[in-house]
């Protein structure tokens, strides 16, 4: 009915061999279908083949996103990021009030990346807005590492309705975006 084809490597020895000669032949990653359905593996950088696709998205990130230079120039992001995150403890302490280590962790990170991608906090400390983002993300990601009958069985894809959660948190995160 369908195959998913795995290739185990057993020994360092093979291993280097495999990685250092047939490299091309064993960079695809396995896609999950509910990926496909709206089409995120084919402008995902870890699900993309490794053709010349591939490599142009590398390079942006190398020379655009992850360079020395681009990294030195968005410190000052970061540190006034973690100076929001110092003040709200801060103030929280003042008033009594407990804090979420992990609420305030990732609407800092979240903040962090998007103030440096796009110039804008997607989230503030109200933990409303940051807690409907982090579900969104919850969910994408539990939608995407479900086991999908169709990742096993490929000839099922075209029949499955693989797109189960997935869409209605994509236009969920849309709203959100548009409303940072």
């Amino acid at each position: 009915m369908g195959y998913c084809e795995t290739i185990v490597v057993s020994s360092p020895e093979i291993a280097k061999t495999v990685l250092q000669k047939y490299d091309p032949s064993f960079c695809g990653s396995t896609v999950p279908v509910t990926l496909e359905s709206l089409e995120h593996d084919k402008f995902s950088l870890p699900f993309l083949p490794g053709d010349n696709q591939w490599r142009k998205f590398r390079k942006i990130l190398k020379e655009q996103m992850f360079s020395l230079q681009r990294l030195d120039a968005s410190q000052g992001i970061r540190r006034e990021k973690l100076q929001k995150l110092c003040d709200y403890v801060n103030q929280c302490c003042v008033n009594g009030h407990v804090v979420d280590i992990a609420e305030v962790t990732f609407t800092t990170s979240l903040n962090m990346i998007s103030s440096s991608l796009l110039s804008v906090d997607f989230v503030d400390f109200n933990f409303d807005s940051s807690r409907e983002f982090k579900d969104v993300i919850w969910n994408v990601s539990k939608c995407i590492g479900s086991p999908n009958i169709a990742d096993y069985f490929p000839v099922l894809k075209y029949t499955y309705i693989s797109t189960r959660n997935l869409k209605p948190n994509q236009f969920l995160f849309q709203n959100v975006i548009r409303n940072s």
